[in-house]
């Protein structure tokens, strides 16, 4: 452990010297065109405080720039990133990929155990620490960045724009915004690919997109004068705005992407209360407190119906390899000979006539795998979902057995809305380019003003002028067909809502639909009213024009040269002249100046057109496979399956009770019917209105209270439903693993473990500096302090209790323990201790400092005095560490088996 803490310090620091070295080029500050002195004129350039940044919340923010300072590891900050609440719902659309037997073998069954998403790279065998980590925070921050400003150079695709001091941060942000969009897109390519799948080396949309957002996120902070040098370094250069910025949000956010208003007490609180205790503690809460709460219960809401449906998938995908593993099978690939010639073979070597009467459970067991199997094959679940990737691969990408093509059939409409969207994508993309040009040319228009003289940078700002004009009118062709196309996407959801009206009630994609289908309509007309404005621009850009050439001392064509004044025609005296030159300058910089602003507005109104024709396009396919699921139940029960659920048969042990629920989602039914009771309670509606302006605002507010009232405890007994189900979930997944013996999970590596365990080294580093923190102010208590800064360790110990933890570090935690809670707890009792510890003794040497100033006394008196509160802090460092410990104990004692046993090299 020294030789590899010695190797990761020789390499930070070796990192560290490069990047001394490796300095990004400083973008370009002077994105408008200046006037000269005099025109009277005023820059319509767009700032950068008005430009759109990112999807980021502000908790992803406020990690990603403690790693920038350098307070935060990079395996952290993605952690905060790839968590739930890292990014906004625009890439709600991008993670719905089902789970795979890739993902089974890539250790999703211990990701859902532990509360993390089935897709999570920490055990990923594809690259050390993932696509996502080897791309950007395995990299220093400065050179993250000038990767960033590479690709904007690249996405621009200027041949004006060779390096990145080319680039105005205006520019840096609309290339990356595009880079963003198309990888938004790119789920579109996955669902007609046919089932290929991911490869491995290759990212996902979502990893591609959280990199973009990471890169304008940084740009930002460059632009800003928040990342100028090394980490250490920046944090003491920054900006009286940006120290500000810090101030602000360092108390309410933390590093592990919690909110601060929603822990895991809160839901164990909350857990099992009656819907009128919930209704009264809500009548005592303000109104912001309610609503804060309510924010962040739906955020976990979400996080944990995506639990629970992975849950589902890897259910079905274990059981059906489980029944395989029973029958000594390598797994749903294999052929139905080999299958009836396994189950013979099994059948009269374990026949209790043969084997003994002992042995009747093991027969009755592998009777009932081969059931499973046979029931499998018949309806088709072995072969499509469990082997998607080997037989993707033994297909070479054209097969028909593999099980994406299952999951991403579309309908009509459905196909027909995700053409119309990559069309917008197209559209749209080409509007950002045109408005690439139009800034390039304000740009060049202020270099033309000041490095020139004043009649050359006239026949420049001519030229420039016709250039952006052209520009501008094919951006108006190009927004007007993104109109068109993104309507046509509002059309399609109108006619699937009319096609699929017989699930309105049931399906999850239904509800909504109508609404985000009037606001992606409301988007179409406004690229079509955006293109009418960008053509009026474009021919008053053409009638300025005119003008100054007519004004112009060297004039246009011959005709207007004999038609204009003879003062101009001889060239006139030099005062008129130089005022003719100046006022021409002046109109066309504005006009430039304009146009710039006009289109770049544009492109940002064009790319969020596009991605509201993605989301919607995305939507119409969920809802076309929901109504699948729907007509593939109805089959079975006309075919006489009796299933209640798409579910496979589990091959169970014959004495194990099968106390299966048969109604899943009953008590979800209960919930949401509860829910609909509970709706705001009816407004009386009073005969004499004579109420004042202030009565009025104070029942408006009653109203609203009412309404946030009824919200949450609505959210909070859909919670509790969701929690228990999820539970049960993870239950019947605990039994399938046991059974295995070991067989479905993970062959975990030494590289693969030490990365893990590095995410776990960063989570303790982050919160023994909270500690210490905390731990410096005079009234701070030792249980108060270490509740708050390693409340996400503590929190294992209500495993048995809550299926999902809410904060992304406690699930971390959870997944080493899965891993090796051996190697786990010696790193709690053993260096960590230590390091908290030495936080009491160096609140003791402060104490003793304090005391020493303040006033002289004995020795024996001092020693008293320093040494009194110093057990406290010791007694509380203790406990910590061991209700840590026996966390972690509890979370392999849940599992009830022993991964380490069959973890490969590890």
């Amino acid at each position: 452990q020294q030789q590899q803490q010695q190797q990761h310090n020789n390499a930070t620091s070796s990192g560290r010297r490069q990047a001394e070295v490796l300095r990004p080029s400083m973008l370009r500050t002077n994105t408008t065109p200046a006037l000269p002195s005099g025109s009277g004129g005023a820059s319509e350039g767009v700032s950068t405080g008005d430009l759109e940044w990112g999807s980021m919340t502000d908790a992803a923010k406020q990690a990603l720039r403690q790693w920038v300072r350098g307070s935060l590891g990079g395996r952290h900050c993605m952690l905060v990133l790839e968590h739930g609440s890292g990014l906004c719902s625009a890439s709600a659309s991008m993670g719905n990929e089902e789970p795979t037997g890739e993902d089974l073998r890539n250790g999703a069954a211990l990701n859902l155990l532990s509360g993390l998403r089935s897709e999570m790279g920490l055990l990923s065998g594809r690259q050390e620490g993932g696509w996502l980590f080897e791309a950007v925070f395995s990299k220093d921050p400065l050179q993250a960045l000038e990767d960033a400003l590479q690709a904007a150079v690249k996405e621009v695709a200027d041949p004006r724009l060779q390096t990145p001091s080319d680039l105005s941060a205006e520019q840096a942000n609309l290339a990356l915004r595009r880079m963003a969009m198309k990888a938004q897109f790119e789920v579109l390519k996955q669902d007609s690919s046919n089932g290929e799948g991911r490869k491995d080396g290759k990212p996902r949309c979502l990893d591609e997109y959280t990199r973009t957002q990471v890169w304008l996120e940084l740009v930002r902070m460059h632009a800003e004068g928040l990342l100028k040098d090394s980490p250490t370094q920046s944090s003491s250069s920054t900006t009286s705005a940006g120290k500000d910025r810090e101030k602000a949000t360092r108390p309410k956010d933390s590093a592990g992407g919690s909110t601060g208003v929603w822990q895991d007490y809160n839901l164990l609180y909350e857990l099992g209360k009656a819907e009128t205790d919930l209704e009264a503690e809500s009548q005592q809460m303000s109104l912001d407190a309610l609503r804060n709460q309510n924010r962040s219960i739906e955020e976990y809401v979400v996080r944990l119906v995506r639990q629970r449906d992975e849950l589902k998938q890897i259910n079905k995908l274990a059981e059906e390899r489980d029944s395989y593993f029973i029958l000594g099978l390598d797994g749903p690939e294999v052929s139905e000979d080999l299958i009836k010639r396994a189950y013979r073979n099994l059948s009269r070597k374990e026949h209790p006539d043969k084997a003994g009467i002992g042995n009747t459970r093991r027969f009755q067991a592998i009777q009932q795998a081969y059931t499973s199997v046979l029931k499998q094959r018949r309806e088709g679940h072995g072969v499509s979902q469990g082997c998607s990737a080997s037989t993707g691969e033994k297909d070479g990408g054209g097969g028909t057995t593999s099980g994406n093509v299952m999951k991403t059939e579309l309908g009509a409409n459905s196909a027909k809305a995700a053409a119309c969207a990559l069309a917008a994508r197209d559209a749209a993309d080409q509007v950002a380019i045109c408005a690439h040009r139009n800034v390039r040319g304000a740009e060049e228009c202020a270099d033309a003003i000041h490095g020139m003289s004043r009649q050359r940078a006239l026949r420049s700002l001519r030229d420039l002028t016709r250039q952006g004009t052209v520009q501008l009118q094919d951006a108006a062709r190009q927004l007007r067909l993104l109109g068109d196309v993104v309507s046509a996407v509002a059309q399609r959801a109108e006619d699937a809502m009319i096609e699929h009206k017989a699930i309105e009630g049931t399906a999850v994609a239904y509800v909504g639909l109508k609404d985000r289908a009037i606001i992606v309509e409301d988007a179409g007309r406004s690229s079509t009213s955006s293109a009418d404005l960008l053509e009026k621009i474009a021919e008053a850009t053409e009638a300025t024009l005119r003008k100054v050439e007519r004004a112009s001392p060297e004039g246009g064509n011959a005709t207007e040269a004999n038609s204009r004044p003879p003062l101009q025609r001889a060239g006139g005296r030099g005062t008129d002249t130089n005022n003719l030159v100046q006022l021409g300058i002046r109109l066309l910089s504005e006009s430039l100046a304009r146009t710039a602003a006009v289109a770049r507005r544009s492109a940002d109104e064009a790319i969020g057109a596009a991605t509201k024709a993605l989301e919607l396009s995305r939507n119409l396919a969920a809802l076309d496979a929901e109504a699948r699921v729907e007509r593939e139940k109805k089959e079975r029960r006309r075919h006489g399956v009796d299933s209640e659920d798409d579910e496979p048969v589990a091959a169970r042990d014959a004495e194990e009770s099968h106390d299966k629920t048969p109604h899943r989602d009953g008590a979800a039914d209960a919930g949401q019917a509860a829910g609909q009771a509970r709706t705001p309670r009816s407004r009386p509606t009073s005969a004499a209105s004579n109420t004042t302006p202030r009565d009025q605002v104070k029942n408006a507010a009653k109203r609203v209270k009412e309404r946030h009232v009824a919200l949450r405890v609505k959210n909070l007994m859909f919670v509790a439903t969701l929690n228990e189900e999820v539970l049960r979930s993870q239950e019947r997944l605990r039994s399938v693993l046991q059974r295995s013996e070991g067989a479905l999970l993970p062959e975990v590596s030494v590289v693969q473990k030490r990365q893990l365990f590095d995410l776990v080294a960063q989570l303790l580093d982050f919160a023994l500096a909270e500690s210490s923190r905390l731990a410096s102010a005079a009234s701070a208590q030792p249980p108060r302090v270490f509740d708050r800064s390693l409340g996400f360790a503590l929190a294992l110990d209500h495993g048995a209790e809550i299926a999902m933890p809410v904060d992304s570090r406690t699930q971390a935690l959870k997944l080493a323990a899965l891993v090796d809670s051996d190697l786990l707890c010696q790193v709690i009792n053993g260096p960590f201790k230590r390091r908290l510890l030495a936080v009491a003794a160096k609140r003791r040497g402060t104490a003793e400092a304090g005391c020493s100033q303040s006033y002289t006394r004995t020795r024996s008196n001092s020693h008293l005095n320093t040494q009194a509160p110093l057990k406290p802090w010791e007694d509380a460092a203790h406990s910590c560490c061991m209700k840590i410990a026996n966390g972690i104990r509890k979370v392999v004692m849940t599992v009830d088996c022993d991964s380490n046993g069959h973890q490969g090299e590890a």
